[in-house]
C-alpha cells in the first residue's frame, strides 16, 4: 500500500527533485513521521504522480524522484453542476466529490438556494481548492478536479448546451442512473436542499436534460453528487 500522498505543483517536464510546501513538508515530517528511507508520493493534480524521498541534505529540503508515472482522466468524466448549498455543505459536497474522482465542479445558485455567495466567490475558490487537494490525497485521487461558478440560469444553460449527456438528479425518476451505460463526458444537477423549482426542471429539461434516479432514498444535496460520480465511473 502507498504509504503516504502529498500535493505539490510541480512541473512534469522538470521533475527530478519536488519542493513542497512549508505546510506539505511539516506535514511530511511532524505529522506523517516520513524519514529518508520512507517512499512517498507526490500528485501535482494533472494526472503525474512522483515516487521518490525526501533529501536529507538539501535546505530547503526536496524530494528525490526516483519514479514519475502518469494516470489518464477518469473515463467517464464526470462535472456535476452543483446547487450552492447552506453553511459547510457545499464544502463537504466538494470533499465528497473530490474523493470518488469527479472531474469537474461548476457551484450555481438555484432558486431555493439559501447560502448566497456572489460576494465571496474569490474568497471562496482557495478554499475549495485546499478542500479539494486534501481530499485527493487522502483518497490517492491523480487528479484535482476543476472547480468554478456560474452566477445566474442563463449561463448555466449555455454551460449545460456543451454536453451531450445531462441528467437532472431526482429520486422520483423512472429512468435509473445503474442501468445506464455511459461511455463518455456526463452532467449531473444536483439542486439544493429545497430542491429546484418547477421552472428551473423544466429550463433544464428544455435544453435537454434527462430526470435520473440514483437510489430510492432522498440524499442531501452534499452527498448526491458524488453518489452520482461513483456510480457513473463503475458503470462501463
Amino acid at each position: 500500500m502507498k504509504s503516504a500522498y502529498f500535493y505539490s505543483e510541480f512541473d512534469e517536464t522538470d521533475s527530478k527533485s519536488i519542493k513542497l510546501t512549508e505546510k506539505e513538508l511539516h506535514h511530511a515530517v511532524n505529522v506523517r513521521r516520513v524519514d529518508e528511507n520512507e517512499t512517498i508520493y507526490i500528485t501535482n493534480g494533472k494526472g503525474f504522480v512522483a515516487e521518490g524521498k525526501i533529501a536529507v541534505d538539501t535546505s530547503p529540503r526536496q524530494i528525490n524522484v526516483d519514479k514519475l508515472d502518469f494516470y489518464p482522466k477518469p473515463n467517464p468524466r464526470v462535472t456535476i453542476l452543483q446547487a450552492v448549498l447552506k453553511g459547510e455543505r457545499s464544502e463537504i459536497a466538494i470533499e465528497l466529490m473530490s474523493e470518488v474522482g469527479v472531474g469537474q465542479i461548476i457551484f450555481w445558485p438555484a432558486a431555493r438556494s439559501v447560502a448566497k455567495i456572489e460576494t465571496k466567490i474569490e474568497k471562496l475558490k482557495p478554499k475549495w481548492k485546499q478542500i479539494a487537494m486534501a481530499a485527493i490525497k487522502q483518497s490517492r485521487q491523480s487528479w484535482l478536479p476543476e472547480i468554478s461558478y456560474l452566477p445566474d440560469l442563463q449561463q448555466v444553460k449555455n454551460f449545460i448546451s456543451n454536453y451531450k449527456i445531462v441528467y437532472l438528479l431526482d429520486y422520483e425518476a423512472e429512468t435509473k442512473l445503474a442501468n445506464q451505460t455511459i461511455d463518455e463526458e456526463v452532467l449531473f444537477i444536483v439542486g439544493p436542499e429545497g430542491g429546484l423549482t418547477d421552472d428551473e426542471k423544466a429550463q433544464f429539461m428544455q435544453g435537454g436534460a434527462k430526470s435520473i434516479n440514483i437510489g430510492t432514498s432522498v440524499l442531501r444535496g452534499s452527498t448526491a453528487g458524488a453518489v452520482a460520480t461513483a456510480l457513473a465511473t463503475n458503470l462501463r
